[in-house]
């Protein structure tokens, strides 16, 4: 799926899921939807915590949780 990620997106992926960047645009539309579902449950963790001690973590996920939603 063709989707348009930043540096930082990249690299969230790489470190909250073990993704290699060079490889997110083979992933499915299914492989997508599962990433939202972890993002947003990233987001909520933020929300139910304290957000502001991990503002960009849950900035980028929110980020990808939208993005992917326009797929």
């Amino acid at each position: 799926m063709d989707i348009k990620l930043t540096k930082r997106q990249k690299q969230f992926l790489q470190q909250e899921f073990g993704i290699d960047p060079e490889k997110a645009d083979t992933l499915s539309g299914d492989e997508w939807y599962t990433i939202q579902d972890r993002c947003f449950d990233i987001e909520l963790e933020g929300d139910l915590a304290d957000g502001s001690k991990m503002p960009d973590r849950c900035g980028i996920a929110s980020e990808l949780v939208s993005l992917i939603a326009e797929l």
